[in-house]
């Protein structure tokens, strides 16, 4: 879709998130970095994920050059922030 816009003239603002942190990842790096402290190891399992994605869409060309890519972990507080605001509002 982004390159089809692109193409047709339009500006494209693509940001895509990755999930760094869940309940599958939290177990997983219990298990493959016990040695590690938490943080590290969340880094260590992730950033092994992320570098395989990234290079299995670059083989499918998929070209992420004029992408933003962000991770949860990067935005825990903007998201904290983001839950509040609503919640005050619905009350």
């Amino acid at each position: 879709m982004r390159r089809t816009l692109k193409s047709s003239g339009y500006g494209v603002k693509h940001v895509m998130n990755i999930t760094d942190i869940d309940d599958k990842t939290i177990s997983a790096v219990n298990n493959c970095y016990p040695d590690s402290s938490p943080n590290e190891a969340l880094k260590k399992l992730t950033s092994h994920y992320e570098s395989i994605f990234l290079d299995d869409a670059k083989k499918i060309g998929i070209d992420f050059s004029d992408s933003r890519i962000v991770k949860a972990t990067d935005h825990i507080q903007d998201m904290q922030g983001l839950i509040c605001k609503n919640t005050l509002t619905s009350i």
